[in-house]
């Protein structure tokens, strides 16, 4: 389940604060309380810790910007569990289509460990489809064997325009 990084209230008057520096990038493996962002406001300078380990998925506000109290800065984590596809998903499908496999911990602790790593499996039930898009009730995804896609050689943009839509 994604956990959102919010701007915090750094005291009772202040109602927002400035992005002065990322500490982390959107792909970086981060861990709970390790400092993410460093913000400036008219009383206090701080380092803003991580909510929860993952990995950074989403950066949502630059450097230099004013951001108010409780606003979502960035997200970590979500990919998974929300069967995500992102702005590329025409070309490279949506979470589900890239997972071979999970690691997973129900409610009550146990781990289920569905990572395989081959790409099809007739196995008993399909645990992968079951935790992705599953947002979090199942339970919360620690592992995953994604497909890797390769880079495209190159791409090209096209414009047309028309007198018309009809």
């Amino acid at each position: 389940m994604a956990t959102e990084v919010v701007m915090p209230q750094m005291g009772e008057s202040i109602a927002e604060g400035t992005i002065t520096k990322w500490l982390v990038k959107v792909g970086d493996k981060v861990e709970r309380d390790q400092p993410l962002f460093e913000i400036s406001t008219d009383k206090v300078d701080a380092e803003i810790p991580s909510p929860a380990a993952g990995v950074i998925s989403e950066i949502r506000n630059k450097e230099g910007e004013t951001v108010p109290v409780n606003q979502v800065v960035a997200m970590i984590g979500g990919l998974i569990s929300t069967n995500a596809g992102g702005n590329r998903v025409l070309r490279y499908g949506m979470a589900r289509d890239l997972v071979l496999g999970v690691e997973a911990v129900l409610a009550d602790g146990t781990v289920i460990d569905a990572l395989r790593k081959v790409i099809k499996n007739n196995s008993g039930y399909d645990v992968r489809q079951l935790f992705i898009g599953a947002e979090g009730t199942l339970g919360i995804v620690t592992a995953a064997v994604m497909k890797l896609v390769p880079v495209p050689l190159a791409h090209a943009t096209a414009m047309a325009t028309l007198p018309t839509i009809v």
